[in-house]
């Protein structure tokens, strides 16, 4: 059964990026509350996924050089690491499935040959072209830097498709 590892400035390298296997990196602090929350859900996907998915704890306060080198802006932030590539992002708490799904997309997902990594997933509210998404899917749309927002307004479309619906023509 396999328990969630703490890496810091020294063992990130060869721990994260020079893991067989994809590793899930949070990154927290002990003050942050929303952190602790999903501290539980991290230990039982990090049982479950024994020997498939490496689940690593950064402390951001006491190693802020690897915080700011992968530009983490907000905690809870957690990204998967696969041969040392970021592939997946996940901003925020969140519950159980949604984790989950983001680090099997990276176990049993295909990546197509044009796109070398995977979309982050950002669950929060957004406010585009006066409409209000909450809280939906955010993807980069296959690497190309627009948005691809799904909701209930757009199921699934990018933003740059958004712009044009505002009635400024914006």
């Amino acid at each position: 059964m396999s328990e969630v590892t703490t890496v810091d400035t020294q063992t990130f390298d060869e721990v994260v990026l020079q893991s067989d296997v994809p590793v899930l990196v949070d990154f927290w602090a002990t003050w942050c509350g929303p952190c602790r929350a999903i501290a539980p859900v991290l230990d039982q996907i990090a049982a479950e996924q024994d020997g498939k998915l490496l689940i690593a704890k950064l402390n951001v306060d006491e190693n802020p050089d690897i915080a700011s080198r992968y530009n983490i802006s907000s905690i809870p932030a957690m990204k998967v690491f696969d041969k040392g590539e970021i592939v997946r992002e996940i901003i925020g708490a969140m519950p159980k499935p949604q984790i989950e799904q983001a680090a099997s997309t990276v176990l049993s997902e295909a990546r197509p040959s044009n796109c070398s990594r995977t979309p982050p997933i950002v669950a929060r509210q957004l406010t585009i072209a006066q409409i209000s998404v909450v809280p939906y899917v955010v993807q980069d749309c296959a690497g190309q830097g627009a948005l691809e927002v799904a909701g209930p307004r757009y199921p699934t479309r990018c933003s740059a498709d958004l712009q044009s619906d505002h009635p400024s023509g914006r």
